[in-house]
C-alpha cells in the first residue's frame, strides 16, 4: 500500500533533502512506496530495454527507469512523480537537468501493483495529463494488458486496452512495436 505523509504540505527544497527512495510529492504530499516486486521488475525492465534499444539506435531522445524525478511543478505545492519507465524526445517539452526531468516526458509508464493501482489509475493519471504527458501506458501484470492512453488535445482520448496477441507500439516511435506474448512471457 503506498504512504501518505499526514503532516503539512512539504516544499520542492524538502523533497530534494530526502535519501534515495521511492517517493511520489503530490501537490505537497510526499507519497512513499514499497520496493516493486520481482515480476514487477522484469516487466519494467522489459519495456525499459526495448524502448532503449529503439530509442538509442535511431537517436530519438532518451529512456530512462525508476527511482528518477520527474519535476511537473516546483511551485508550491510542488508535484515529482517518479514513472518506472519514461521516454524524453529530443524535440520534446521536458529538459534533462541535474535534479531529474522537468517538464511532461512524452512517454510515461507505469506498472501497476497492487499497492500502487488507483494511484496510478487515477491520482498520476489526471495529473500526466494536466501536465501534457502525450502518452501514458498502464501496465497490469495480473490480467496481462496494457491500458494506452494517447492525447488528443487537452485531454486523454479513450483508453486503448491491448493484451497479447496485440503489438504495443505508438506513434511517437514511428516503427517501435512490442509484442505483449513476449513482453508477458514467464520469466525461465
Amino acid at each position: 500500500m503506498a504512504l501518505e505523509r499526514n503532516e503539512q504540505l512539504m516544499t520542492f527544497a524538502e523533497y530534494r533533502e530526502l535519501p534515495e527512495g521511492c517517493y511520489n510529492l503530490i501537490e505537497g504530499h510526499l507519497i512513499m512506496t514499497p520496493a516493486p516486486s520481482l515480476w514487477h521488475q522484469c516487466l519494467s525492465s522489459r519495456l525499459n530495454d526495448a524502448l532503449k534499444a529503439y530509442v538509442s539506435s535511431r537517436n530519438l531522445g532518451w529512456v530512462y527507469y525508476a527511482p528518477l524525478d520527474v519535476i511537473l511543478s516546483e511551485t508550491f505545492p510542488p508535484i515529482v512523480m517518479q514513472p518506472d519507465v519514461l521516454f524524453v524526445a529530443r524535440d520534446g517539452e521536458a529538459q534533462r537537468t541535474s535534479k531529474g526531468i522537468a517538464g511532461p516526458p512524452a512517454l510515461v509508464i507505469e506498472v501497476l501493483s497492487p499497492s500502487n493501482q488507483s494511484l496510478d489509475a487515477i491520482k498520476k493519471r489526471a495529473l500526466y495529463e494536466r501536465f501534457g504527458v502525450q502518452e501514458y501506458w498502464m501496465v497490469l501484470p495480473d490480467m496481462a494488458q496494457v491500458e494506452v492512453l494517447r492525447r488528443e488535445g487537452e485531454r486523454f482520448a479513450r483508453p486503448l486496452l491491448l493484451e497479447a496477441p496485440d503489438v504495443l507500439a505508438t506513434p511517437l516511435l514511428p516503427g517501435f512495436g512490442l509484442d505483449l506474448a513476449g513482453l508477458f512471457a514467464p520469466e525461465d
